[in-house]
């Protein structure tokens, strides 16, 4: 009989990974908690108070995702490590605020975490941390939708499936979304020079954002 030969860890789809994690395979878990850091760290950095909140709700949504027993498919698992980020986000600030029910339309994280609150990136420039601070004055629901399409570059069709809402729904938010941000960049802008840079290379400073990320994965 022939020996049973084990496909390297890094050789396996995302959904094969996944599954190993889910059979007890500590290898795969901790190569799919490696892939999936930076997305789940974009998007918990700038939502909560401080990044010690943010690793710690990285590590709960890769353990639900372990522990759940949906089968999300091999172009999925990133839409179900999302779906779980938003329900452990949003658990986070009723957990926080004493609330039974957080609706992201009403709050924004300013108003749940601080205005001012210390952001995780070190040594980004004036204009990421402008639209960072931006970010966290609109409304919840509107800065989701907007960051997953910054900086994870999700369509309009992904952010609604995602999200579970029309995609007339998104488009709106998004809208609605981009013209506070723009308003709120404006007014908090140290000089009008940022805010000009800001607006006028938005991917720029979105492409910055990701790369201090996984530059604080790789030193941290």
């Amino acid at each position: 009989m022939l020996p049973l030969v084990r496909t390297p860890i890094e050789d396996l789809d995302q959904w094969d990974r996944l599954a190993r994690c889910r059979a007890g395979d500590r290898d795969a878990h901790h190569a799919f908690a490696a892939e999936h850091f930076g997305l789940l760290a974009r998007f918990f950095q700038n939502k909560v108070s401080g990044e010690l909140d943010s690793l710690d709700l990285v590590s709960s949504t890769i353990a639900r995702c372990v522990e759940t027993s949906v089968h999300p498919g091999p172009r999925a698992v990133r839409s179900l490590l999302l779906h779980l980020a938003i329900d452990e986000l949003l658990a986070y600030h009723r957990a926080r605020h004493g609330q039974a029910h957080v609706h992201p339309s009403l709050v924004s994280t300013a108003s749940m975490s601080g205005d001012h609150a210390r952001l995780p990136m070190r040594s980004v420039s004036a204009e990421s941390r402008l639209l960072l601070r931006a970010l966290r004055r609109i409304s919840l629901e509107q800065q989701i939708a907007l960051e997953l399409l910054m900086l994870e570059r999700l369509d309009e069709s992904e952010i609604a499936r995602l999200l579970e809402l029309p995609l007339a729904t998104v488009r709106r938010q998004l809208w609605m979304g981009k013209q506070r941000l723009w308003a709120e960049i404006a007014d908090a802008a140290t000089s009008k020079s940022v805010a000009r840079s800001l607006t006028a290379g938005l991917p720029i400073w979105a492409d910055e954002i990701q790369r201090e990320v996984m530059a604080g994965r790789e030193t941290g």
